[in-house]
């Protein structure tokens, strides 16, 4: 992670406190956003190893660097990055690694005994790791081997203590407590599981016996050792959250109260038994009370924001069900924890510290992006996730997210990018193409002004620029971005492709090649989406106009199906319709595409753009006029019908930006009575009704425009 200079430093310094951390931390994010990366990541690099702040946005910075450039090596540096950020939180484990090795009455010091219990997980995250960078069956061996070898280390410590050989030193009662712990969870934890699965792991070696771990942990968690914490925290979630959500909803409350009673006396304070005390009066019905202990407090929310961002990991470096359902687990955790802090956070009880608002920032984060983005899904699907305890509220999840970007906290930033990414991409994409640009503009001027240069902010004001139809202040502002700033090329990949749309609109159909030449070089996103558009665009020219750098159209579509990719699992919609409509070039005699850049453009809601320009549309209409008439002028052919309709429905969006409505009816209703006739598009019947029903809105015809979508969805 780093040289040996920078880690000698680190050590040889001074331990931060939370308040030194998140003032460096925010100094890094500063060079951050003024394109200084390399300078970012070097002042955040020495101190990963000891503060839990440096070590997520460290991580954070690496894993957006890897969503942008998808290789594997830059997903598999931010997972184990992102690891390393676990253990920050959860601080040094002991060192020795063999147990025969041990002095006899050795004793372990307080931060090693804490740190034992993250033994077996550490093990666990090696474990996860290996899943995530390899799904065959030998890794997935590999990692239960790891998982087995946390067990036997707990086990042969078990057995030693229980030797006469065993020398009970005065710090005996901490090994005792921390071997109380680690069998006693896993015996809790497996005897959660499917009997038949049960069968099998203790077949495996394991033991999963309910009663035992639950004693285990009890004797663990009323010693006084360093371990009785950590038994207590395990206990408690079992009788305040296991039993409550998998069982009837009930709990063991007595139980968790009499465990509570002894640490609530010793630490008044504690904020973990503070949240534990107030779990069991929600339980009961009562009010959560809850104190400040501010260091837990922002742990628990690292914690959170490191659960979630690994779980982004797993659905993009592994498509199988188990990994599927890994990811899941680690949503549903942060979630649960970020919900929790929420909740204790708006209490009267809570004592607001001078770091508060870095936490509350965190906060408004996790709980607005959940939302914004469950909200998003379909229906019948939200309802199941509301069913397991997840919120999709929209209007809820955009206000703590607004509030989150205009605060001067750690994650402003992070809230800032996720509500611009759906005001000016979501709700464009798969809206009705309108954007929220006002409010995208509002919350993107404090950015602009406190970093003029900062290429992400002229990103997002380019892309507002674009929604609102100023296509060529648009192309200004994304060339800018790209001038910004060298050092990450992912940057300038985000510019290209909206310059490649924005000569699309401008129908300069060799600049938007070249952009498009550009991507299929350097990004790996989507090969096959880039390459079709290379061909897209060079099919647009004259027959007889030379193609830039000797490329033939023919040639391009006919390799766009061998450059299919699947992300999280699956093939982008896009890719595939651009595969679908390629495949007629494979043919020996090959029936060209009448417009295939602007039948694209249609499928990312391109035409809205364009509305607001009326010269542009007029463009557009004149180049869907000279295709309609080259098709006439054409022979019968298999493709005939399918080619007309493309082009009623493009015409149809043309003919309503320029308000001539009823025109624009009568284009789309042409397409819905060629529904028995269409051979190969059929997303044109569904997708013309769709259009007139949106026209129906328009004009206030409702109604129909009801009925219409009704049939678009049965289509």
């Amino acid at each position: 992670m780093s040289n040996g200079n920078e880690a000698n430093a680190a050590e040889n310094s001074s331990p931060m406190t939370l308040e030194e951390s998140l003032d460096e931390c925010m100094e890094a994010l500063d060079l951050f956003l003024n394109n200084h990366f390399s300078e970012s990541l070097d002042k955040l690099r020495p101190r990963v190893n000891e503060s839990m702040y440096h070590a997520l946005i460290y991580a954070t910075v690496l894993e957006m660097q890897a969503m942008m450039t998808f290789q594997p090596e830059d997903i598999s540096n931010a997972g184990n990055t992102m690891k390393s950020a676990q253990e920050v939180c959860q601080r040094f484990r002991r060192k020795s690694a063999v147990l025969s090795n041990k002095s006899v009455g050795e004793s372990l010091t307080e931060v090693q005994l804490h740190a034992e219990a993250c033994y077996a997980e550490c093990q666990l995250q090696r474990a996860a790791l290996t899943f995530l960078q390899d799904e065959n069956m030998v890794s997935f061996i590999k990692g239960g081997l790891k998982v087995r070898n946390s067990y036997l280390i707990y086990k042969e410590l078990h057995t030693f203590t229980k030797s006469h050989s065993c020398n009970k030193g005065p710090s005996h009662v901490h090994l005792e407590g921390g071997i109380s712990f680690g069998i006693g969870a896993f015996n809790l934890t497996l005897s959660l599981f499917p009997p038949r699965i049960l069968k099998v792991l203790e077949f495996a070696g394991f033991s999963g016996d309910k009663e035992y771990g639950l004693s285990l942990l009890h004797n663990g968690a009323t010693g006084m050792n360093l371990r009785s914490m950590l038994c207590a925290l395990l206990v408690l979630c079992y009788y305040t959250f296991l039993t409550v959500i998998l069982g009837t909803g009930e709990g063991d409350v007595t139980e968790a109260e009499k465990l509570l009673k002894p640490f609530r006396l010793r630490y008044p304070r504690g904020a973990i038994f503070l949240f534990f005390a107030g779990r069991t009066e929600e339980i009961k019905g009562t009010l959560m009370r809850s104190d400040d202990r501010r260091l837990q407090l922002h742990a628990e929310a690292c914690y959170a924001e490191c659960q979630l961002q690994r779980a982004a990991l797993t659905f993009l470096q592994d498509e199988n069900m188990v990994s599927f359902i890994k990811g899941g687990l680690k949503v549903r955790n942060s979630y649960l924890i970020y919900k929790e802090l929420h909740t204790f956070t708006k209490s009267h009880s809570c004592n607001k510290g001078p770091s508060h608002v870095h936490l509350e920032g965190g906060i408004s984060f996790g709980i607005g992006a959940f939302n914004l983005t469950l909200s998003l899904f379909p229906p019948r699907i939200l309802k199941v996730l509301e069913f397991a305890g997840f919120s999709g509220d929209k209007e809820y999840g955009l206000s703590l997210l607004h509030n989150g970007a205009t605060g001067m906290n750690l994650r402003s930033m992070l809230c800032a990018l996720l509500v611009l990414c759906y005001y000016t991409f979501l709700t464009v994409i798969l809206g009705t193409g309108e954007g929220d640009v006002t409010e995208a503009e509002k919350l993107l001027k404090p950015f602009r002004l406190r970093y003029p240069r900062g290429a992400i902010f002229l990103f997002f004001a380019g892309r507002t620029e674009e929604i609102k139809g100023n296509i060529d202040e648009a192309i200004a502002l994304f060339e800018d971005g790209c001038k910004a700033q060298q050092a990450w090329k992912q940057f300038h990949h985000m510019c290209y492709w909206e310059l490649m749309w924005c000569y699309s609109y401008k129908r300069d159909w060799k600049m938007a090649y070249f952009y498009a030449d550009l991507l299929s070089k350097e990004s790996r996103w989507s090969k096959a989406m880039y390459v079709y558009m290379k061909a897209a665009y060079l099919s647009m020219l004259p027959m007889d106009e030379s193609r830039p750098f000797g490329d033939n159209e023919v040639d391009l579509f006919r390799q766009v199906p061998t450059l299919k990719q699947k992300i999280a699992g699956k093939s982008p919609p896009t890719e595939k319709f651009a595969i679908r409509k390629a495949r007629r070039y494979k043919a020996r005699c090959i029936i060209r595409l009448p417009v295939p850049v602007l039948e694209m453009m249609y499928m990312w809601n391109g035409f809205s753009m364009i509305s607001k320009r009326p010269e542009l549309t007029d463009g557009m209409m004149q180049t869907l006029v000279e295709a309609e008439r080259c098709l006439l002028e054409s022979p019968e052919k298999e493709y005939l019908v399918d080619d007309r309709c493309v082009i009623y429905l493009l015409k149809g969006l043309c003919l309503k930006n320029q308000g001539l409505l009823q025109a624009a009816e009568e284009c789309f209703n042409k397409v819905f009575t060629s529904e028995k006739k269409i051979k190969f598009d059929h997303y044109l019947v569904p997708n013309s009704l769709v259009e007139l029903s949106l026209l129906y809105i328009a004009q206030g015809r409702r109604d129909e425009a009801i009925k219409l979508l009704h049939k678009a969805k049965y289509v």
